[in-house]
Formats: structure tokens, C-alpha cells, sequence
């Protein structure tokens, strides 16, 4: 009787665990969808050139967010350093 309960306990553990973790992939796909809409918005309120519009959506895809921040950060001051804009 008792290996019955464990297996039981056992299972809705597992249960459990996979039920968090399919709502963290979830909210994580939520806010990848947020931060990528942000970083439309931002680019077309700046009215970024094309091809800096391509770069920032190929460095947006980095992993973390601080890295993507510094991805942006430099792109930033290399286009206020002298990349000429295209209109």
C-alpha cells in the first residue's frame, strides 16, 4: 500500500513540475514577444535606417538581456560616431 501512495505522490510531482514548466515557456515567449514589439516600436519612432533595423533584429535575438543592451549600446554610439544615415 505504501509504494502505491509514493508512486501516486511520485506522479503528481511530476505532474506538477512539467505544469511549471510548460507556463515558464509560456511567459518566456510572452516577454520575447513583448521585447521584440518594444524594439519595433523603438526602431520605427527613431526611424531607424534598414539595414541598422537588421542589425538590431539579428542582435535581439541574443540570449540575454544585458547582452542585447550592449548590443544596442554600441550600435548607438557607433551610429552617433559617424555611420552615415540613409534617408
Amino acid at each position: 500500500m505504501a509504494i502505491i501512495g509514493l508512486g501516486l505522490l511520485l506522479f503528481a510531482l511530476l505532474i506538477g513540475n512539467m505544469q511549471n514548466f510548460l507556463q515558464a515557456l509560456g511567459r518566456r515567449r510572452l516577454e520575447m514577444s513583448l521585447r521584440r514589439r518594444d524594439v519595433e516600436q523603438w526602431m520605427s519612432h527613431r526611424r531607424l535606417p534598414e539595414y541598422l533595423r537588421r542589425i538590431l533584429c539579428t542582435t535581439s535575438k541574443c540570449s540575454s538581456h544585458g547582452a542585447c543592451m550592449y548590443c544596442l549600446t554600441t550600435l548607438t554610439e557607433k551610429a552617433i560616431s559617424g555611420l552615415v544615415w540613409e534617408r
